[in-house]
C-alpha cells in the first residue's frame, strides 16, 4: 500500500524563519551584551591588579610614587623607564619593551596592561605598532622627575584620588577620527587644547574602568560637555570628544559657572580637594 510523502507547506516553513528570525534579534543583543560585560570584568581585574602593584611599590619606596619617567643616564639618555615598559628612543618611533617596566616586580603577566575593548585601537601618537597599553596613569601623581616625585602623604583621600583608567586620545586620519592609545591622562584636559589623553568610557553606558590610590576599583560614568564645540586639535572639537566618550568623571554635577568649578572637574585628579 503506498502512502503519499507529507511535506511542509509554504506557510509553515515561513513561520519557522519568523520564529527563528525573532529568537535570533532577542538573543543576539543578549550575546553582545554579556561579551561586553566579561570585557569590563577583565579590565577590573587588570586595573585591580595595577592599582596594587603600584601600592606594593609605594610601600617598598618609603611611601614615594615613581616618576613619570626614569632616564638611563648611562647610555646618553637613549632609554626611559615608565610604569608600562622600558622606551628606546633611538629608532623613530618609539620602542617599547612592556615587560621591563618599574612595575614589572609586582606584577605577573605584562599584558594586562591591555583591554580587550581596546583592541581596534592600532595607533600611538608616539610609539611604533603595536603598542599594547590601553590604561593611563593620573599624571597629578606620576609627575615629571625633574620636579621631584610625590609622596603619599600629600594625597588627602585616598579613596578617592585617580590612579589608572581606561584611556584614549583622539586623532584623525585620512578615514576619519580614530582612537589612538595614551599610557596616561589630564582630568583637566577636558578644559584645554592640547593633545592628551582622556578617560574613556568605553564599557556599556558609557562607563571607564579606574583604579585608585588605595588599590579598590570602581567604574564611573564618563562626562563631557557636548554644548561647546569649540575647536581643539587636529580640526576636532569638545564635541568629537563627547561623541567618542572622552572626557573625565564628576564629583558634582556639571556646573556652568561658579567658585568650585574647576575643583570639581579636577576632584578626583588633583591630591587637595575643593569641596562644592
Amino acid at each position: 500500500m503506498l502512502y503519499k510523502k507529507e511535506a511542509f507547506s509554504l506557510i509553515e516553513l515561513l513561520v519557522v524563519i519568523a520564529v527563528i528570525a525573532i529568537l535570533a534579534a532577542i538573543l543576539f543583543p543578549v550575546v553582545t551584551q554579556a561579551k561586553e560585560s566579561a570585557k569590563k570584568a577583565k579590565c577590573i581585574s587588570n586595573l585591580k591588579n595595577l592599582s596594587i602593584a603600584m601600592v606594593l611599590y609605594v610601600d617598598d619606596w618609603s611611601d614615594t610614587y615613581p616618576a613619570r619617567i626614569f632616564w638611563d643616564s648611562s647610555i646618553y639618555n637613549r632609554y626611559q623607564v615608565a610604569w608600562y615598559g622600558l622606551v628606546d628612543t633611538l629608532p623613530s618611533p618609539d620602542h617599547v619593551d612592556i615587560k621591563k617596566s618599574y612595575l614589572e616586580p609586582y606584577l605577573k603577566n605584562s599584558e594586562i596592561k591591555d583591554c580587550d575593548s581596546a583592541k581596534n585601537f592600532a595607533k600611538s601618537r608616539t610609539f611604533e605598532q603595536p603598542f599594547p597599553i590601553a590604561y593611563g596613569a593620573n599624571l597629578n601623581i606620576l609627575i615629571n622627575g625633574v620636579s621631584g616625585v610625590k609622596n603619599i602623604a600629600e594625597i588627602e583621600d585616598l579613596a578617592e584620588t585617580l590612579l589608572f583608567a581606561d584611556t584614549a586620545e583622539l586623532g584623525k586620519d585620512s578615514s576619519g577620527n580614530t582612537f589612538l592609545r595614551r599610557a596616561e591622562f589630564m582630568t583637566s584636559a577636558a578644559l584645554c587644547s592640547s593633545t592628551v589623553g582622556y578617560m574613556h568610557g568605553r564599557h556599556p553606558g558609557g562607563h571607564t574602568v579606574i583604579g585608585w590610590v588605595d588599590g579598590h576599583v570602581k567604574a564611573m560614568k564618563v562626562q563631557t560637555r557636548p554644548t561647546e564645540c569649540n575647536p581643539l586639535y587636529d580640526s576636532l572639537t569638545r564635541c568629537d570628544l563627547h561623541k567618542a566618550n572622552l572626557g573625565l568623571v564628576l564629583k558634582y554635577p556639571w556646573k556652568l559657572s561658579g567658585i568650585n568649578i574647576v575643583g570639581n572637574y579636577n576632584y578626583y585628579w588633583t591630591l587637595k580637594k575643593v569641596r562644592d
